[in-house]
């Protein structure tokens, strides 16, 4: 049996970079054997296919969301107060000239109607940021207040995610999202 010569979570970052700039469609094996330096043989071999690797890509791409997401929370005054900055992160990180969205919402407009795998994957790893969130809000609200507060909360997510491509933005965008998300005022 031969030797593994490649770190794993390399190939998967290279690979969320190469899926995250050209989409699932638009990226060939070869753009990715490029971008992953691995060969033929050792890719299908890891990931199976172009989907399995995919896959693994997003639960990757979730995973580094919510502990990116943990890190904010644990690092700020309250629970509030960190969905508030990262939030306006959000929006900060839509100025930049080389933004390219959430890698699992543009996965999702894009194979909408395509893909059955990869679509049900997109929604579990949705649901695990969703249930990171929620719990985060349980530490301030009652259970079933955090439940509705954390889909208010993905869905100002998704929205920000897509509005962010457009040129200009609200002027006070701290504001905007407390006009959005009233209960985030209580920080």
């Amino acid at each position: 049996m031969a030797i593994k010569k490649f770190d794993v979570d390399v190939v998967l970052d290279q690979a969320i970079n190469t899926f995250w700039q050209y989409g699932y469609h638009g990226t060939s094996m070869q753009q990715l054997l490029q971008a992953t330096g691995l060969r033929p043989g050792s890719l299908y071999r890891e990931f199976e296919s172009k989907e399995g690797l995919y896959l693994l890509a997003l639960s990757r791409y979730a995973a580094d969301t919510i502990t990116t997401v943990n890190t904010r929370i644990q690092g700020s005054l309250n629970v509030l107060e960190g969905i508030k900055s990262i939030l306006l992160d959000l929006f900060e990180e839509a100025k930049a000239k080389d933004y390219c969205g959430c890698f699992l919402v543009k996965t999702q407009l894009e194979l909408s109607a395509h893909n059955e795998s990869i679509l049900t994957k997109v929604s579990e790893e949705f649901a695990k940021i969703e249930a990171n969130y929620c719990a985060h809000l349980k530490t301030v609200f009652s259970p079933e207040i955090s439940v509705q507060y954390a889909k208010q909360l993905m869905l100002v997510i998704f929205g920000i995610r897509v509005y962010s491509y457009q040129s200009e933005q609200p002027a006070d965008i701290e504001e905007f999202i407390l006009s959005i998300l009233p209960w985030l005022k209580t920080a």
